[in-house]
């Protein structure tokens, strides 16, 4: 995605189309396939570590999650990157691993569980601010973005649900 967006950088609605494009088809893949490995979370850490590592499998639920989450930052930030707003996106980058140290802190995880679950609260919130800031980079609308990756996200659910119905027959 960088060289794209490198290459993009100067017609910026070619740019807003490329963004928005990817925006849809990116995090509509990866969240499906998260959602699927969140759902079969007990089965996939069963057979592929055995029964004896069965209290993965809620770690393994909550970073899967965190995954999906990642690659909608990971899009975001390259965006940032490939225009050349490193500033903006090391402040944001800066804010999340304060937010992330401070929820560290201030929470003191007592396992894998509970740390993978801050994880995708900190990333939550840190989301927004950094999907602000790539539409505002490539003129896009901030609910044409937001439009979009709700779209994106939609089948998640669904294959979350057909995933757990499967594993669970």
């Amino acid at each position: 995605l960088f060289p794209a967006f490198s290459r993009l950088g100067g017609d910026r609605e070619r740019l807003r189309r490329s963004w928005l494009s990817v925006l849809l088809l990116l995090p509509c893949l990866v969240a499906s396939i998260a959602a699927g490995m969140a759902a079969a979370s007990g089965p996939l850490v069963a057979v592929a570590l055995g029964p004896v590592w069965s209290p993965a499998a809620e770690p393994v639920f909550w970073l899967a999650l965190w995954a999906a989450l990642r690659g909608v930052g990971h899009i975001c930030g390259t965006l940032l990157e490939g225009t050349g707003r490193l500033r903006i996106r090391g402040v944001i980058q800066t804010g999340y691993l304060l937010a992330l140290a401070a929820a560290l802190a201030i929470i003191r995880p007592d396992g894998a569980a509970q740390t993978a679950r801050i994880l995708v609260l900190v990333d939550s919130l840190c989301l927004l601010p950094l999907l602000m800031a790539a539409a505002h980079a490539c003129g896009a609308r901030y609910r044409e973005a937001a439009s979009r990756l709700a779209l994106a996200l939609l089948p998640a659910p669904l294959v979350g649900l057909a995933v757990h119905l499967s594993v669970t027959v």
